[in-house]
């Protein structure tokens, strides 16, 4: 059976896996909390400056909860399936903020976004550790920190230029 970790030296690997791993990066900038989108969002749903504060603490509370997804990783035998559950729903509970306004008005709208927003960020932290461990098992030693800090620096670039062009 082929060594995965070194597979990331073919160029379409690394094409994906950096392409996947922007996408990720940006994503996280729109998305999280205080990010453009987020506060923008708030405001649009007529959110109390002490809900926008809350939303932007929850992510860093939830993040306490790695210390403990090591005890899911090693319930299960396949870490791949748990990382793959997990983020499916974690973006689950990150898309239902798009149908929330459409379909609860009132205070229990904010109630339910700010639910899906911990609940989210909730199975990101449960990933967190697994998706960390998973990608440094693809990249080789010797280029491993070449290749991650040019992902993020391509990921932090087209934030930079995305957030300044739209949000004029």
């Amino acid at each position: 059976m082929k060594d995965i970790r070194y597979s990331v030296k073919s160029k379409k690997f690394r094409r994906y896996f950096l392409t996947g791993s922007g996408s990720l990066s940006f994503f996280n900038n729109i998305f999280g909390a205080g990010s453009i989108f987020m506060t923008s969002f708030l405001l649009y749903l007529n959110a109390r400056p002490s809900d926008i504060g809350l939303m932007a603490a929850l992510p860093n509370l939830t993040a306490l909860l790695q210390i403990f997804s090591y005890l899911i990783y090693k319930k299960f035998q396949s870490r791949k399936k748990v990382i793959i559950f997990l983020k499916i729903m974690e973006y689950a509970f990150f898309y239902m903020l798009i149908i929330i306004p459409k379909a609860v008005s009132g205070r229990y709208q904010m109630v339910l976004v700010m639910v899906c927003f911990f609940v989210g960020f909730v199975f990101r932290s449960l990933a967190g550790g697994g998706v960390v461990e998973w990608n440094n098992k693809f990249v080789p030693p010797e280029i491993k920190g070449k290749y991650f800090s040019n992902t993020n620096l391509l990921a932090n670039a087209a934030y930079i230029v995305i957030s300044l062009t739209v949000g004029k």
